[in-house]
């Protein structure tokens, strides 16, 4: 039975040269100069684990002696060290547990992932995806969704700031265009439009003095003069 002065002599060492994580599971990971500090808080935690040494790369330096604590001892030791730590370490201890619980409760054969979305067959509210160690997870599509959604927001307003600034570069560019294509179809424009309103009023004439001499209305000689004049420029461009 480990003593509570040993477990407060735990939690004071790991609040300061401990790392708490996750990483294929949660890990527990103390680091030190000091063998015998190394060797005590192995044998409190009574782990199986071996010590690691890192040899010194520099004169200057001294050896390291690694302890790593995985598995479902680590989350023990999480769970009975949390009320203890310090504010900084019981944020970092939380978030491990809880990526610990997420993993947990998607592996086969659990019914509701961690946001409380059920994961039922018959309405495809999960697929299955395979994961690191070989096996298969479910991975639930509401969560996926809202992700996705997430992703999206985020990302709208630097768009649409990219969006502004693509057109406001090339605004200028394109009123330049079209000034300069305005310019030139101008001088072509009005020489259409002045021989256009020419023959208008050439055929409003002749019209008009067909109405009078054959006393016929104005819209059956308006018709008969346009075709004269037809004629008369066909004749024109032949010779």
């Amino acid at each position: 039975m480990t003593k509570i002065t040993d477990i407060y002599w735990l939690a004071g060492f790991l609040d300061g040269e401990g790392y708490f994580g996750y990483q294929h599971g949660n890990i527990i990971t103390i680091s030190q100069t000091d063998l015998d500090l190394v060797e005590r808080t192995k044998k409190i935690m009574k782990t199986n684990s071996s010590i690691k040494l890192t040899k010194a790369k520099k004169d200057n330096h001294q050896d390291k002696y690694t302890l790593t604590v995985s598995g479902t001892l680590a989350v023990q030791w999480m769970m009975t060290l949390y009320s203890i730590m310090s504010l900084r370490r019981k944020i970092r201890i939380r978030e491990t547990l809880n990526y610990w619980k997420e993993s947990k409760n998607r592996q086969k054969g659990a019914d509701y992932c961690t946001k409380g979305h059920p994961l039922l067959k018959e309405k495809i509210d999960f697929w299955w995806q395979t994961n690191n160690h070989g096996g298969t997870t479910k991975v639930c599509v509401a969560c996926k969704k809202e992700k996705q959604k997430g992703y999206y927001y985020r990302n709208l307003e630097e768009s649409r700031k990219k969006a502004r600034e693509y057109y406001h570069e090339n605004l200028e560019e394109k009123r330049e265009g079209q000034r300069r294509r305005h310019q030139e179809n101008l001088e072509e424009n009005r020489q259409k439009a002045r021989a256009y309103y020419a023959s208008r009023g050439g055929v409003a004439k002749l019209a008009k003095i067909i109405a009078i001499n054959n006393k016929i209305s104005r819209e059956e000689a308006f018709i008969i003069a346009k075709n004269m004049l037809d004629k008369t420029n066909k004749d024109e461009t032949v010779q």
